[in-house]
């Protein structure tokens, strides 16, 4: 079978869905290390790692005022832990792990829907 793309076709947040627009294009980050090669004086090297969160970066979602999605979202972001997340792709795969909604969480009253980043530690686990 060929590789299929596409944007994701859900987030859920805490055990809530949302909608991602059809324009997204979401960069998955699994997590794990970042390596670098750093020389020495010898010409040897050494090898860093550098661990790295997983993150789903450009998620635009459909925001609902009658849901209070934003507001939904914004609850989420005060808190102090760490909350379930999962993407769905078009694929029917399913990502996720523990995290965080990052960044501004600024709502498009035009498209009825917002840009986030969720992002948090260890790595995306397949979960279907």
């Amino acid at each position: 079978m060929s590789a299929l793309g596409g944007p994701l076709a859900t987030v859920s947040i805490m055990g809530r869905e949302f909608k991602v627009t059809a324009s997204s294009d979401v960069k998955r980050n699994m997590g794990g290390f970042t390596n670098a090669v750093e020389s020495n004086g010898d010409l040897s090297a050494r090898l860093l790692k550098t661990p790295t969160p997983w993150s789903l970066g450009d998620v635009e979602i459909e925001i609902d005022d009658d849901r209070e999605d934003q507001e939904f979202l914004l609850g989420i972001q005060k808190m102090a832990d760490w909350v379930d997340c999962a993407g769905t792709w078009v694929s029917g795969k399913v990502y996720g792990g523990t995290g965080q909604i990052i960044g501004d969480l600024a709502a498009s009253s035009a498209n009825a829907s917002a840009s986030i980043e969720l992002s948090g530690p260890g790595s995306l686990k397949k979960l279907a």
